[in-house]
């Protein structure tokens, strides 16, 4: 296996996926890093704040 870089010191994995492309297999690791503190953000949605877009629609009618 090649890293691209080591894992460091006091991290956890906390999952794993792996990932089959053209060129090879790859492995996704993602960390836990107990130092970093944790932030929620609270947002509330207004009208300022919100945007609507429908994906499905190809023909934009006026009327």
């Amino acid at each position: 296996m090649v890293f691209h870089r080591p894992i460091p010191t006091k991290f956890k994995v906390k999952t794993g996926t792996v990932i089959r492309e053209a060129d090879g297999w790859y492995i996704s690791l993602t960390l836990e890093d107990k130092t970093v503190p944790v932030t929620v953000a609270e947002i509330q949605p207004t009208v300022e704040n919100t945007v609507g877009i429908d994906l499905g629609v190809t023909v934009r009618i006026v009327g």
